[in-house]
């Protein structure tokens, strides 16, 4: 199977390897090793020297703690998005009992940093900003060090970052840019299977951990920093996805950073160009386009749920999409080891499914 879900993403072999390895102490000296690996590997993909984390569950874990380690019931934050996964971030700040506003923004449209501005300072007090990186609900990559100034110069507030499906596949600069905390998650372009998210704090977050008081324990970020000065994690980690996570960051090493980078937005750009080869429209704005996934528009007369089900039965899984927009975009992951052949293969598959959709899905 052509696997083209943006996530989670078909992994390498050694990768896969990776993880029948036989379980080690967590406590132990090799165990630290592998931590401070992948710990110095993630840090470089955030080009951050700022603590980062590793807490065992889904990429939403990650975004949680953001809220839980920082914010208070009654605060003010601004949740900014244009898309699913830049709502769902305010939806959780807003369990937490935060005041969430929102500065909302048409599917496939980038965030607008001088929008965000005028936001701030026409509503002063808000405690915290809440951006997505990569808006995997529409291709659109947001220009996150062009908010992060904009959010600087307007405001004191938090900025708080959802980089799950951007992080080892979309150049991030954490400390250049100012961002207080950033999140990602294993099974996305950093190659690893799913069940670990990954957190970046920076020194602005860990004075809001002194007065934040939600409560929490799994994903206390001190007991990680804790923790990791002794080479372990506070609780036991999902050790096959770590182990999976040391090779994957071994790859990345020997491939270096700047040229995944590079990999990943010409892996984009071919998947684009083959798109409209076949005549199809990118959901995504121009100038706007995700390096780590495509998001193709369904013609009014074609169901994109539909031609998922034919591309399946061809080889070929493609990512779909749900609420607003079900059935009438599909997605293309291309993040982490994905090569043009793969690519091409699938949009041929896609161009076949939508034909075929047209007439009924006759073959």
């Amino acid at each position: 199977m052509n696997f083209r879900l943006p996530g989670p993403t078909s992994l390498p072999a050694d990768v896969l390897d990776a993880m029948r390895k036989q379980m080690i102490d967590h406590r132990g000296a090799e165990f630290a090793d592998l931590l401070r690996r992948i710990t110095a590997t993630t840090q470089a993909l955030c080009g951050a020297r700022q603590d980062l984390f590793f807490l065992s569950g889904s990429g939403w874990a990650g975004v949680e703690s953001m809220i839980a380690n920082t914010l208070n019931a009654g605060d003010r934050a601004l949740a900014v998005s244009a898309g699913y996964f830049g709502e769902k971030f305010g939806e959780i700040a807003a369990v937490y009992g935060v005041n969430v506003e929102s500065l909302t923004f048409p599917d496939g449209a980038p965030l607008d940093p001088d929008a965000v501005a005028a936001y701030l300072r026409a509503h002063p007090g808000i405690r915290a900003v809440l951006l997505t990186h990569n808006e995997s609900y529409t291709g659109v990559l947001h220009p996150l060090g062009e908010l992060a100034a904009a959010i600087r110069a307007s405001s004191d507030a938090l900025i708080l970052v959802d980089a799950v499906s951007a992080l080892g596949g979309v150049a991030t600069q954490f400390d250049a840019w100012g961002i207080d905390a950033l999140s990602a998650a294993s099974q996305k372009a950093l190659m690893g299977p799913p069940g670990i998210a990954t957190v970046a704090v920076g020194p602005r977050a860990w004075e809001a951990y002194k007065t934040a008081r939600a409560p929490r324990f799994s994903m206390d970020w001190a007991q990680y920093r804790d923790y990791f000065h002794q080479g372990m994690t506070p609780f036991t980690p999902s050790l096959a996805v770590m182990n999976a996570l040391d090779v994957a960051a071994a790859r990345i090493r020997a491939e270096g950073i700047e040229a995944v980078l590079a990999r990943h937005e010409r892996v984009a750009a071919f998947t684009r160009e083959r798109v409209r080869g076949l005549g199809l429209a990118l959901f995504a704005n121009p100038g706007a386009y995700s390096p780590t996934l495509t998001a193709v528009r369904m013609p009014d007369d074609v169901n994109g749920d539909a031609v998922r089900v034919i591309a399946r039965e061809m080889g070929v899984e493609l990512g779909g999409s749900w609420g607003r927009q079900q059935g009438r975009l599909l997605r293309i992951g291309h993040m982490g080891a994905t090569s043009e052949a793969e690519i091409d293969e699938a949009v041929e598959v896609l161009g076949e499914a939508v034909a075929r959709a047209r007439r009924g899905g006759e073959a």
